[in-house]
């Protein structure tokens, strides 16, 4: 496979007249799979030609078509310019004039913040009568912006001043990347027993994170009743000088020939061999916030799910004071669930989709699509499958509903859409009467089942009707 690589890395300083090696032009490989059209790859901003294709032979006589991409530059995928844009107090505003609220889960203590308002964190613990309510037993606020914000969520005393170059925008290093930030002190939380007369304060820094919803990334004590809290912002990624700049990665389309495999087999082995084993699981809650780190060994971290794997997350409870919002969320498609804990991980997003993805420190994001979500294909499936069940014969109470998603991208083994059957099943937990569980089966090749179990999910099942919809769907 090596010597696949060496030629193809001299077709590409071909395509560049033999320049020497520069290192800001990114180039990945995309292995298409067979029966894909080279056109569908052109893009307004990437062309592809038959000229710059050159036909690559692996040591296992594995046949590959490789196009090199016509255009090619270092232009970076954010923006970089210096455009005088809005201040980041006037971008913000709007999400401090909401004052919305986001949580962040460790083992013992849940984090609040309501953006604008203040940072709390406190403890929660089950009450022993027979409805299991969650009762708040312990709260300190971490900071206020009181009497700080006004009506329009700008903030009182603080310039509206927009930075003018890079140089003037602070950054931090975030998960190994420089990323640029603005930085909000909420003062003034309960008192610090451990340091008589100072009050808790906490600084948070808003990053840009376009997949996000203003969620918590990180929560840090710094010292003694100082806090540090990292949140992830679309509006910031809205500001060109606050963009995470990250250099373009072209594509090169290597399309299957003949027999040959999507990927090179000796290529797959390899990166099985390199991949990193984590023996700690991430937890999630159903807002994406972790939760904690559990150890768990882990059998398999292939880059295709096997038949029959199964990839469970435990999630601790949740709130009641919280699960009501959270629940509405989640049903506009607003938060998503994600689990998993091999190569490839999964998102699903209620009435949207439901995706594989794998996050790669310099390639970014691989999303693969399981399934979209479209009303009149479920209920065409519905007329074929069982989409309520019931416990017994008899019983009006539903436990379990399926929604189909269809159309997800096309299966390199099967030569047909990725489809998946979402099985949402209202389910009791001896520990908590808020946990949820999230996992996903393929019991045949590119076809899946994702399943969510929780108590929580009881209430709105019983609205089902015969084909599985929901009454309470936004």
């Amino acid at each position: 496979i090596g010597l696949l690589f060496q030629y193809l890395w001299l077709f590409v300083l071909g395509g560049e007249q033999l320049s020497p090696f520069k290192d800001d032009i990114l180039y990945h490989i995309n292995w298409a799979g067979s029966n894909v059209n080279l056109q569908q790859f052109q893009t307004p901003g990437t062309e592809y030609n038959s000229e710059d294709t050159i036909i690559m032979t692996s040591a296992n006589n594995e046949k590959y078509s490789c196009t090199l991409p016509s255009k090619v530059s270092a232009e970076k995928s954010s923006d970089g310019s210096t455009e005088i844009s809005m201040s980041p107090v006037r971008g913000l505003s709007g999400l401090f004039k909401s004052g919305q609220c986001k949580y962040y889960y460790e083992p013992f203590w849940t984090y609040e913040i309501c953006h604008g308002k203040h940072i709390k964190q406190y403890h929660e613990l089950q009450s022993d009568d027979s409805k299991g309510d969650i009762i708040k037993t312990t709260e300190f606020y971490l900071g206020t912006l009181d009497g700080k914000v006004d009506e329009e969520g700008m903030l009182i005393g603080v310039e509206d001043v927009a930075p003018t170059s890079k140089e003037e925008v602070p950054t931090r290093n975030t998960a190994g990347v420089k990323t640029p930030y603005y930085a909000v002190v909420m003062d003034g939380g309960t008192a610090c027993d451990l340091r008589p007369g100072v009050n808790r304060q906490t600084t948070v820094y808003y990053i840009c994170g376009p997949e996000s919803n203003n969620d918590i990334l990180s929560v840090t004590e710094t010292s003694s009743c100082e806090y540090e809290v990292v949140v992830l912002s679309p509006q910031m990624c809205n500001l060109p000088l606050y963009n995470v700049e990250r250099k373009q990665v072209h594509e090169i389309q290597c399309i299957a020939v003949d027999d040959a495999p999507a990927k090179p087999v000796a290529l797959k082995l390899q990166l099985e061999e390199e991949a990193p084993v984590n023996p700690y699981v991430n937890i999630f809650s159903p807002d994406n916030s972790r939760v904690r780190k559990i150890f768990r060994p882990l059998t398999q971290n292939d880059d295709e799910p096997k038949q029959d794997d199964l990839r469970r997350v435990e999630v601790q409870k949740i709130s009641t004071l919280v699960d009501k919002s959270l629940l509405n969320e989640f049903l506009s498609g607003s938060y998503c669930l994600r689990g998993g804990t091999g190569w490839w991980r999964f998102e699903f997003c209620y009435g949207k989709h439901v995706h594989q993805y794998h996050d790669d420190a310099k390639l970014g994001r691989t999303t693969i699509s399981v399934g979209t979500w479209n009303k009149q294909e479920h209920k065409e499936w519905a007329k074929l499958n069982i989409s309520t069940h019931c416990n017994t014969q008899g019983d009006t109470r539903v436990s379990m509903v399926q929604h189909f998603y269809g159309h997800g991208d096309v299966c390199e083994e099967t030569g047909k859409p990725r489809q998946v059957v979402v099985r949402m099943k209202c389910k009791k937990s001896p520990a908590s009467s808020h946990a949820v569980s999230i996992y996903l089966l393929e019991p045949s090749k590119c076809v899946y089942i994702l399943g969510v179990e929780s108590a929580i999910v009881c209430g709105l099942l019983d609205s089902a009707d015969a084909e599985g919809m929901l009454k309470h769907e936004p």
